[in-house]
């Protein structure tokens, strides 16, 4: 019995010669700190694995976990260990960069995490489609203008009181004392 065969991974996911070294290579390019089948699975604990858990036929199952999001996943794992607490957009902007300067020999190590995982996925879920909901409706104002706008609607006398003393000459200027300390630059310099 192989390495792949002892890790529950089918020939299928590794053809090329290359797949194979990194699947059964005693040093991967990139330690895990998950092991392998448990990683590549689908999550039983995300917010849309409970949902679809709860009531299967009203959601549709979990998407598959692309190469970046099982990086993230062990990425998280490894920080848990070494005790690490951070909040998670966070952790996400550091695994974004911990990702970016990865060498290639670790992308195709996830690459290929990945084809396992979809492959994990189909065997989960086999009647899965991927198919995105397109939003008809225009997307919503930022809070900011919305409130602006409110408050404008609510107090037009005030707003428009506000934009002609804009227009205005500045009714005070700002006088700074200067004394040897004041770094200042001198405009005719």
């Amino acid at each position: 019995m192989d390495t792949s065969e002892k890790m529950g991974i089918s020939k299928s996911c590794y053809e090329n010669s290359f797949d194979n070294e990194l699947i059964s290579s005693p040093l991967p390019p990139y330690q895990l700190t998950i092991e392998i089948e448990e990683l590549v699975s689908p999550p039983k604990n995300s917010r849309k694995a409970k949902k679809f858990q709860k009531n299967p036929h009203s959601t549709s199952p979990p998407r598959p976990q692309n190469d970046f999001i099982l990086f993230r996943r062990d990425f998280y794992a490894k920080l848990r260990v070494e005790g690490i607490k951070m909040k998670n957009g966070d952790i996400s902007r550091l695994v974004s960069e911990v990702w970016n300067q990865q060498p290639n020999e670790v992308r195709r190590y996830f690459k290929l995490l990945e084809k396992l995982a979809i492959e994990r996925h189909n065997e989960a879920f086999p009647d899965y489609k991927y198919s995105p909901k397109k939003s008809n409706a225009k997307k919503p104002k930022s809070k900011n203008t919305r409130q602006m706008n409110n408050n404008i609607e609510r107090f037009p006398a005030i707003y428009n009181e506000m934009s002609e003393e804009t227009l205005e000459e500045p009714k005070t200027t700002l006088e700074i004392p200067l004394n040897e300390n004041t770094n200042v630059i001198d405009p005719n310099y």
